[in-house]
């Protein structure tokens, strides 16, 4: 992403922070993002990444020790997939 491209992104998110929150919100989580993040480059992860971060959370908190068939069943996935899940890979 080039500089042009990176300052339209980020117009685009301060004005969907604006409508989303109010201006005097949104202000404030502008300047908590430059405060913390400002001059650093980051890529932020897409809501499909976010989505099976969260489903993976939910695994490992649903694991009895015993039960990959039932995960994997309720969650669409191979029990290769659990395991993998399971172990961080």
């Amino acid at each position: 992403m080039n500089r042009q491209e990176n300052a339209a992104a980020i117009e685009t998110l301060l004005n969907r922070l604006r409508a989303d929150f109010g201006k005097p919100l949104s202000e404030k989580i502008i300047q908590a993002m430059a405060e913390t993040i400002g001059g650093m480059r980051l890529t932020f992860p897409s809501m499909k990444d976010l989505d099976r971060n969260k489903r993976n959370a939910r695994i490992i908190r649903e694991f009895s020790g015993f039960n990959h068939v039932e995960l994997a069943e309720r969650h669409g996935l191979k029990i290769r997939q659990i395991r993998r899940i399971l172990h961080g890979k």
